[in-house]
Parts: C-alpha cells; structure tokens; sequence
C-alpha cells in the first residue's frame, strides 16, 4: 500500500466554516518522496488536485495529525466529500493519545495532545528541526501577528507572503510530515517493546472514524442558536457573571460569592464577587459533604485546586447543584465569546475531539462551541430557524445494557428492559413491587444516582451521601447502613455483574491492559497499582463509546452527519426530514449495538425541537427566565419539553 503523510497549514475563519489554505506537504518514506505545494496559490492548487487525482486511493493509506479537524476539512474543499470518503487514513494523533492516556511510562509527562509533546515524549526533539513557534505566526496562528495583517490577509483574502516567508513555511509544513513518519515508528516499537500486538484493522478503524468525524464535522450545519440572545449575553458577560453569582447564593442559600468594592470609603464601587470559603465549608457541612471532601495539607480548609473541585462537583451534582452550574456558567463565560463562533446564519460548529478520553470516548470541548456540554440554561440557546428542526436521538441506559450483557447477568438485563433504576430499587427493597416513575419519582430519582454510582464504582463512603437525599430524616449512620445494605444485596442479586467486574479486573492485571472487543481494539493501560474501581466501569464505557462510533460511522455513510455526545447523537435538518431521518438514525443505533454486542435489546428514545418548540432542559430554565428578563428580553417561549419518543422507527405514525 502507498502510504502517504499529509500535513496543510492554513487559516481558518472564526466560525469554523472555511479553509484559508497555505500550503500542503507529502511525504512518502517508501519512495523518498516529499512535496509541498503553497496552494494559495491557483496554479500550485491545481497542480496538488491533479496528484490526488492521480492516486488509486484502493491502494493508498493517508497518515496524518488531528485529521478530522485539520486534514480532512481541507481535502473536502479541495476534492469534495465523495473523494474523501474513499479514503483510508490513520491519524497518528490517535494512535499516539492511546498510550499516552494510560500507560505508565507517560504518566509525568502532563502535556499530552500536541504534536510538540508527541516529539517531546517520544524523544524526538533532535530530529525536527523547524522554529514551529515562529512559524506559526508568521501563518497567522497568534492573535499579535493576525491584528497586524488582518487587513491584508483576511479582509482582502490576499494571503500575501514573500518568497522567504513561503519558503520558511512550506520548510516547516514538511518538518511536519516528516515527523509524523518517525513518530509512526515510535509507536511501532513501543507494541514491540511492550509485546502487545495492534494490528493494522484495528488502526485503520479508528482512522476511519476520525475521518467521517471530520466528513461530518465539516459537512454538518452544527449547533442552530438563537442569534439575538446569544449576542446579547456575551456583549454583557460581565454583567451576567455577577447576577450568576447572586443566583447562586439565593438557591444555596448560603452567601458563597461576596461582593468586592473598590474606591473611597463614600463612592466605592462593586468590582467583582469572590468565592468566600468559610461560607462553602458551612454550605458542605449543611449537606453532609464535610466528611467526604478533603482538605488542604495543612488541614484548615476544604481543598478548592480546580481539577479537584471540577471532579467533586461533578460526582455530586445533583446536591451541590446551584454551585454545579454557576461555576459552569462563569468557567463558559470566561472561556470563548460563543457569538464570534457563530456563523451569520446563526449555527456555531464544534471541532470534534476523537479518542480524547481514557476509555476512548470523545470529549468535544464546550469552549470550542460545543453547545451540549455547557450549563443547562445556555443549551437553551439551541434553537432551530423556522423550518429547520434539531433532532437529539438517544441511546436508553446504554451502560446498564452494556453490563448486563458483558457480564451475561440476567436480574440486570431483567432490569433493563423495565425502569433500570425502579426495577433495580424494587429488587434491593427500597421501592415496593408495582412502583411506577409516576408513583415512586421521589425514590427513582436518587435511585438513578445509586444505581449508575455503583456501576461507576462508587462504594459505600460515596453511596452514604446518596442515600441521605433518599430520606431527609435520616442520619448519617442510618444512611450509612442503608448503603451497605444496598450494596450487599446489590451484590447478591446482580452477582454474574460483581464476578464480571472481579474477572475483568484480574484479566486486566494480568495482561497489563485492558482491551475493548470491537474493531478499535482501544487499549487502556494498567499496572499493579490500579484500583478495582478504576477498572470496574471501563468496559461498560468502552464498549458504549465503540457502540456509539459504530453508529457514527453508519450514519455519515449515509449521509446523515450527526454530532457524536456521549451515548447520544444530534443534528441539524429540515422540519420535513425530523422524523425521517430519525427514524433512520434510531434504527441504526439498534443495528450498531447489536452488531457490538451479539443481542437486540437496544432501545432509544428521541426528541425533535423546532423553532416554536426550541431546545429544554427544566434544570436551565430558573436562570434561563432570570438572565433574559435581565437582558430585557421578553419570555416568549413555552417551558415545557417537546414528547419523546421511544424506537421511534418503530411508530408508524408521528406528529410533531
């Protein structure tokens, strides 16, 4: 096979929506061959279109970095996306991420994404021999130098460069590939050091997702936003910062944010408000959160560093909510003006981010305008032109099935296929028989928490605080008792689950690594040291993640080009297309997991918004009302969410 590298630099508008292209470089090892070519300029362009179409692409493998945001955008403009998805690809970024994520020997490097640890990381440093900082701005990288030839080079679409400029460019653009190519062999030779075979199926499968990531990414509309609101909170986020802050006293009800004043003692004015820490311990203790936290090495206060409040936060969102959200907001409002990502049509694209996780999920970024991922008051930003519509198709409970067929646990497949959460409330003796959502919610609720906790590995500490939401009389202790109570019979009734977790785990010690069963063939790295709760969640968030590519890849064959979420999809379409094209994505959701997982037992539910029944999540709509009728914005829409459906390629007939 014909294997090629490939690197383009170029420029990309603020709205992700076009290519400025400067330059682009082979490089065939095989061969000896390297080429670039400054296709900013028409004839140097056409001169590259007629060697791609000169290639037989049956016999030819494309490698490149970070290709669904950078290559194959730009191949799609050039060649269209029909040529492109005849491709083959791998990108090494990926290939890369797999064992630096996890594998000890990487575990002190803290930088981990960029082609420049890569070089770092593999030892590199002596063969690429490129200023890439310097270069880089002179291609109009970095804001300093894009404010001094905005004019020339952006307004005017005359990307001007001298003779030396080009040349020091398309110098760097072949450093590029030509590493690429040493970093390929680095990666070879760590399989081989670490006698662990990763075939070449397996690379290319996780190529092609990249790749149709990048088919989907660059083809799909994105996020449909409404325009005038989302001009209007970030031309006034200051201001919407500090009514966030007040927000989020008023629902804690504790004074977590204090105001701060500057100025003479008679005319001082309100700077900022700060977070007051002596109010946030008396705010954790209020919700029995002291015994749990960690505190400082001195000891004196709650530990605040920022990765470890974002994941304490997170595994208890649904008590610590106000301040769960507020500090989203203020992060998401510090971070990226969305409005600039926004094209004048009104839609914000999100780069997709393939492989970025541990277990080889996705992790599109919400700073980059992933809409999905920010707090739930700024999703309600979503909202469709008239005409247009925004489907959000979900896979039901996928990790709970996920389990219970890895496991081959028949009480929790059993649970699957009725409520996962009551059914398995019932069965631990907290739910009576017969309970509905709509008889026992105040128990479902919690028991979602519960029963997804313990598939996540939580144990009987972090369980405890759970529980006291399930009874407000409870004590500590008694809510401590109750969780071990959960947790044994949990592990009495669902016991083919617990010797799944155990074998897993030990396989995995074994083998040094644990490996998804599907065409990725991910690898999570493991060591002696690694806890059984590390692990005890890693298959059923693996093959949810390969599950979900599965589906991915089908779709953007087809056509269809969703937004990968977590164990969900969405995309944008014409009203008349909803229910059609979710019909179809549905359908193949069920296909995909079953071709996963040997069983048909997949359900999904879906959810179509339009522009008179915009996006909704209940959680946003406090602040949602709050900040518009601050902004003098009139509430003009309903607050209550659009039907869902469930296997909706099974209904026959649907109304929107």
């Amino acid at each position: 096979m014909n294997t090629l590298y490939i690197d383009f630099e170029y420029i990309q508008t603020r709205d992700q929506t076009y290519y400025n292209l400067v330059c682009v470089a082979i490089y065939n090892p095989q061969d000896k061959l390297l080429k670039s070519w400054p296709i900013i300029y028409p004839d140097a362009l056409n001169d590259f279109k007629s060697y791609l179409l000169s290639l037989d692409l049956s016999e030819t493998l494309f490698i490149g970095w970070a290709i669904s945001g950078a290559e194959v955008p730009c191949l799609i403009q050039i060649m269209g996306v029909d040529w492109v998805k005849k491709t083959t690809c791998i990108d090494d970024w990926v290939e890369y991420k797999m064992w630096v994520l996890t594998h000890p020997y990487f575990f002190n490097y803290s930088k981990k994404h960029s082609l420049s640890s890569a070089i770092e990381c593999l030892g590199l440093e002596d063969e690429y021999l490129s200023d890439k900082g310097a270069t880089l701005a002179l291609i109009l990288y970095d804001d300093q130098h894009r404010a001094a030839k905005t004019k020339l080079r952006i307004e005017t679409n005359s990307f001007l460069y001298t003779e030396k400029e080009m040349k020091e460019i398309l110098f760097y653009c072949e450093q590029d590939v030509k590493i690429l190519a040493l970093i390929t062999k680095k990666i070879a030779l760590l399989s081989r050091l670490y006698n662990i075979e990763i075939t070449l199926a397996q690379r290319l499968a996780r190529g092609k997702f990249c790749m149709l990531s990048g088919v989907s990414y660059t083809m799909g509309n994105g996020f449909p936003m409404d325009i005038e609101k989302v001009k209007a909170i970030f031309s006034q986020r200051d201001k919407i910062k500090k009514l966030i802050q007040l927000e989020c006293n008023k629902k804690s009800g504790y004074h977590l944010y204090l105001p701060e004043y500057k100025g003479p003692k008679h005319r001082k004015i309100l700077v900022k408000y700060t977070f007051c820490h002596e109010n946030f311990a008396k705010y954790l203790t209020h919700y029995r959160l002291d015994m749990l936290w960690e505190k400082t090495e001195k000891g004196k206060q709650f530990r605040l560093d920022e990765d470890y409040l974002n994941e304490m936060l997170s595994n208890y969102k649904d008590i610590l909510e106000p301040l769960y959200h507020a500090r989203n907001t203020l992060k998401q409002l510090n971070s990226t003006d969305l409005s600039e990502l926004m094209s004048p049509e009104g839609y914000i694209k999100c780069p997709p981010f393939p492989f970025q996780q541990r277990t080889s999920r996705s992790s599109p970024m919400p700073s980059k305008g992933f809409i999905l991922n920010l707090a739930p008051w700024l999703r309600m930003m979503i909202q469709p032109a008239p005409g247009r519509a925004f489907v959000h198709p979900d896979f039901k409970a996928q990790e709970i099935l996920v389990a219970a067929i890895l496991s081959r646990d028949p009480q929790m497949l059993d649970s699957y296929l009725n409520d996962p959460y009551l059914s398995t409330a019932i069965k631990t003796g907290f739910a009576p028989e017969g309970a509905t959502k709509k008889t026992h919610g105040h128990i479902r609720t919690p028991f979602k928490g519960i029963v997804l906790g313990t598939i996540y590995g939580r144990w009987i500490k972090s369980l405890t605080i759970i529980f006291m939401s399930l009874n407000n009389e409870w004590s500590e202790e008694k809510a401590r008792e109750e969780a071990i109570r959960y947790f044994e019979t949990h592990k009495q009734i669902f016991h083919k689950y617990w010797k799944f977790v155990d074998d897993n785990y030990q396989e995995s010690i074994q083998n040094g690594y644990f490996q998804i069963k599907g065409e990725s063939g991910w690898l999570y790295f493991v060591s002696p040291d690694t806890k059984t709760t590390q692990l005890q969640n890693l298959p059923c968030q693996s093959f949810a993640a390969e599950m979900l590519r599965y589906a991915h890849d089908v779709c953007v064959e087809q056509g269809i080009n969703v937004i990968p979420h977590h164990d969900a999809f969405a995309f944008e379409c014409a009203i008349e297309d909803a229910i059609p094209l979710a019909k179809r994505v549905s359908q193949i959701m069920c296909e995909q997991s079953h071709r996963l997982l040997g069983y048909d037992y997949m359900s999904t539910t879906t959810k179509i918004y339009t522009h008179e029944n915009p996006y909704f999540d209940k959680r946003g709509v406090d602040t949602y009302k709050f900040v518009m009728k601050e902004l003098g914005f009139e509430i003009d829409r309903n607050f209550e969410d659009v039907k869902e459906f469930e296997n909706i390629h099974l209904i026959s007939e649907i109304t929107l």
